[in-house]
């Protein structure tokens, strides 16, 4: 029987802290994980005390019990000053509940496994739980990484002599590039997404460029007569790095219909692919929501 409420004991731990640490990871990011480890060890301890009452005490009792300390346990654990930041914190642990409740429904039909006294049935139960965590922390992760990378990608119109293209374009913090014709920011977008601006003749100059890699120094006369300027650039691997690049009138950014940005300048046109999935093909400036 010691064993037994033992074994107890270490499970309810264990997924208490489970319980905790996903309730951490989901809004309280700065609470200690010593901290989430003692709450733990705290609804461990008013466990054993629910189950060794239970012989005796009426089961309404030891439920109001039971969530009045882990209602103490929550506030202290996570520092809740609030009434509506408990709520909050009392909704996810429903929900983390309910999902480590169906997952181990899941293991033990799946197994068709029957509880007992036996110690390897909890500790397979424990591990199974430590494995589903683990895995529903990074897919949580996964999706909130991908929400956040769809956050940084905007609609882009750009407007130039009478044209106008539409196209996808991330927000790039990193790209620092900054035309010394305009003083601001330079999109690059691709030599295929911006075609449809330009008219038969700056095509084939834009291809007579990028093909030769000292066309500009030959022509940089010619260039400038025909609206395209030469971007210099450094990057990993190309030191001496450099792109046609031509104004637009308007660069137009949206959010959900929504304007951003409506601003003039530099387009620089890379011969490279941006995005290999094609989900943007305009690399924002650093700038481009400082600079209307």
């Amino acid at each position: 029987m010691i064993l037994y409420l033992d074994l107890v004991f270490f499970q309810n731990m264990i997924i208490g802290y489970l319980l905790l640490f996903l309730i951490k990871t989901d809004r309280y990011p700065d609470i200690s994980l010593s901290r989430v480890m003692v709450g733990a060890l705290l609804s461990s301890i008013t466990y054993i005390f629910w189950y060794s009452t239970g012989m005796w005490a009426d089961r309404k009792i030891i439920l109001c019990a039971a969530c009045f300390f882990m209602s103490n346990i929550f506030v202290w654990t996570f520092q809740i000053h609030t009434f509506s930041s408990y709520l909050q914190t009392l909704e996810r642990a429903i929900i983390y509940l309910l999902l480590m409740g169906g997952a181990g429904l899941l293991f033990q039909e799946g197994f068709q496994l029957e509880k007992s006294t036996d110690s390897s049935w909890y500790f397979l139960f424990t591990g199974f739980m430590v494995a589903f965590t683990i895995w529903y922390t990074k897919w949580k992760k996964k999706i909130r990484k991908g929400m956040q990378f769809q956050e940084k990608i905007y609609d882009v119109e750009f407007q130039r002599h009478s044209k106008t293209v539409f196209r996808r374009g991330l927000y790039d913090s990193g790209n620092l590039l900054v035309s010394q014709i305009t003083g601001k920011g330079i999109c690059v977008i691709t030599f295929e997404n911006i075609k449809d601006l330009l008219d038969e003749r700056e095509i084939d100059f834009v291809k007579e460029m990028m093909n030769d890699r000292e066309f500009f120094r030959k022509k940089l006369m010619q260039s400038i007569s025909l609206g395209f300027y030469v971007i210099q650039f450094s990057s990993v691997g190309k030191e001496h790095g450099w792109m046609p690049g031509i104004l637009v009138e308007h660069i137009i950014v949206r959010k959900e219909d929504k304007i951003l940005v409506d601003t003039s300048g530099m387009l620089g046109i890379s011969a490279q692919k941006i995005s290999k999935d094609e989900k943007y093909s305009v690399l924002l400036p650093a700038d481009i929501f400082i600079s209307n």
